[in-house]
């Protein structure tokens, strides 16, 4: 062994072992942990409020735009005069689902994020931004690319960055949504693609109805992973922004995840003006393709496990109670929905509960209802209902 290095650390002292039980002090550590957890999150989340929506940053070293070079003496005067007029535009009129950082030493960069918009698959979803100002701004648009984190959420919003809106679009096109030089504006841009893009997908007749509740779950699905990506790198300037948002806004998306995951148990068996005899609906199950059942039981279980994923970051990050949010995680929660479910198919059945109803299970109505084994094993705890139900409308 080499003299020098074990000069240099011959003289270290080994930390002494600790006395007290193993346990004792590995629960020392994590108490410890756990409180610098807690103060952590607490300063984060009394921080949260004050973030400002427009503010200038230095660290540009994660902007997918760093390496665009940035020579002042070689753009035109109008090129910071323009950008400079932004700015004060984005200051002034952001929405408060919007927030920007440009960056005072690279006046070419900015990047922004858009918050979803509630009653949408992308709502309470954070959605990342990066711009660049070429030279000949604002003659042309600004070049975009979306934090997609390999997810593509949209049609407009690409796996690899690109971002198609027709805002962002001059040459050799036609329409009045298109980029006018000296007339259209970042804070166009940023609403537009909130506007345009991050809305509920468009599904125009005849598609079916389940057709919309299977694109919705998907684009959830989606917002879900970009969340967990999120939380786990975020992008530079935005770490405390984004852990404030997420303890401030993960019991929504838990209980948006809930009802999504409810979304068409009713309307499958209660449908249509007025009450509908009870077997019209188990012969139209029966009748179901099984490629249908089986393709919503493929989205629904890869929203489940990316809802599971998503929670973990969110204990990580110090949210607490998820498991009492989540569908199934709790046997109340459970108990009380199927109550509701069973309620609201016996109104339509112009029935009334006046007394207390024993229910008994009859598992061949299960059966006849699923008609093969996907559906079966999810919908295995309707049979309770279904024998009483059949037994009323015979």
């Amino acid at each position: 062994m080499d003299a020098d290095f074990v000069d240099l650390f011959g003289s270290v002292k080994k930390p002494k072992r600790e006395t007290g039980s193993s346990s004792s002090y590995h629960a020392n550590i994590k108490d410890e942990q756990q409180q610098q957890s807690m103060k952590t999150k607490d300063e984060i989340f009394k921080k949260f409020p004050s973030f400002k929506q427009f503010d200038f940053v230095n660290d540009a070293s994660d902007h997918h735009f760093i390496h665009k070079k940035c020579p002042l003496n070689q753009h035109p005067n109008n090129w910071s005069d323009a950008i400079q007029e932004d700015w004060e535009i984005l200051e002034k009129d952001l929405p408060d689902s919007i927030f920007v950082r440009a960056y005072k030493s690279k006046m070419n960069l900015l990047r922004a994020v858009i918050i979803g918009p509630k009653g949408t698959p992308y709502q309470h979803g954070l959605f990342f931004f990066d711009f660049y100002f070429p030279s000949n701004y604002p003659i042309v648009p600004p070049v975009v690319y979306f934090h997609s984190r390999g997810v593509c959420p949209h049609l407009s919003l690409f796996a690899s960055g690109q971002v198609y809106l027709s805002l962002l679009v001059t040459k050799d096109s036609i329409g009045s949504d298109l980029w006018r030089p000296h007339v259209s504006t970042i804070l166009q841009v940023l609403v537009s693609i909130q506007g345009q893009i991050l809305t509920e997908p468009i599904i125009k007749p005849p598609a079916a109805k389940s057709t919309s509740q299977i694109c919705n779950k998907d684009v959830f699905t989606k917002s879900l992973s970009i969340m967990e990506q999120m939380i786990r790198r975020p992008p530079k300037n935005f770490e405390d922004f984004i852990v404030g948002h997420f303890i401030n806004r993960a019991h929504d998306i838990l209980e948006a995840y809930n009802a999504y995951m409810e979304e068409g148990k009713v309307e499958c068996l209660v449908k249509g003006n007025g009450a509908m005899h009870f077997e019209s609906y188990l012969q139209r199950m029966v009748r179901m393709a099984a490629t249908d059942q089986a393709v919503l039981e493929y989205y629904n279980t890869s929203l489940a496990e990316r809802m599971k994923a998503l929670v973990k970051e969110f204990t990580r990050i110090g949210v607490e109670d998820c498991e009492k949010f989540l569908y199934g995680g709790n046997m109340k929660r459970k108990q009380k929905n199927m109550g509701i479910w069973l309620r609201r198919i016996l109104h339509h059945l112009n029935e009334e509960l006046k007394e207390v109803t024993t229910i008994y299970c009859d598992n061949s109505s299960s059966i006849k209802l699923s008609k093969n084994p996907i559906m079966h094993g999810r919908y295995k705890h309707i049979d309770v209902r279904f024998h009483y139900l059949r037994d009323l409308t015979n």
